[in-house]
C-alpha cells in the first residue's frame, strides 16, 4: 500500500507517518548484518512515477533484500561494496546477477574478485528480441535489396 493511502486511512499526515515508520524502524535496521553472502542480485526500482531510482541488493540464497541504496549509478552499488562489505565478505562472493548496467557489471567484476557474472535473463531475452527487430526491419526496407 502506498504511503500516501496508508496516511489518508489511518487519518494523519503522510509526513507523519514517514517518521513514525522511521522512528520504528530505525532500532531493528542498526543490528542488521550481512552475514555468509555468496549469492547476490542487484538491480534497480523507479518511484515517484519513474522521476526516482533505488538501487536494490539482494541475497539470491536466503531471497531477501541486503541493502537499499539511492540512484542507480555507479557510485551507488560502489557505496554498498564499500560501506558495507569487508573485504572478506566480498571475496566470499561467488555468483552476482545484475541485468546489463555497465556501471553494476563494473561494480562486480572491481569489488568482487571471486564471483561469476551471471546476467538476468529478462534483459538479455529483452535484447536478443530488440536486435531481430531491428533485422527485421532492414530486411524489410528498400535498401535491404540493393545487394
Amino acid at each position: 500500500m502506498p504511503l500516501e493511502a496508508a496516511a489518508e486511512l489511518l487519518g494523519i499526515a503522510r509526513s507523519t507517518l514517514s517518521d513514525l515508520l522511521h522512528r520504528s524502524i530505525s532500532p531493528i535496521r542498526q543490528g542488521h548484518r550481512i552475514r555468509d553472502l555468496t549469492t547476490l542480485g542487484i538491480d534497480e526500482i523507479s518511484y515517484r512515477k519513474g522521476h526516482k531510482y533505488a538501487t536494490l541488493v539482494y541475497d539470491l540464497d536466503r531471497g531477501c533484500v541486503v541493502w537499499i541504496g539511492r540512484g542507480k549509478a555507479r557510485e551507488t552499488i560502489d557505496e554498498f561494496f564499500n560501506d558495507h562489505l569487508t573485504p572478506a565478505q566480498r571475496a566470499h562472493i561467488r555468483w552476482a546477477c545484475c541485468d546489463m548496467s555497465q556501471g553494476y557489471i563494473g561494480a562486480i567484476r572491481a569489488h568482487c574478485p571471486n564471483a561469476t557474472l551471471v546476467l538476468d535473463g529478462f534483459h538479455v531475452v529483452k535484447a536478443l528480441n530488440a536486435a531481430i527487430d531491428e533485422v527485421r526491419l532492414w530486411s524489410a526496407s528498400p535498401r535491404a535489396s540493393c545487394r
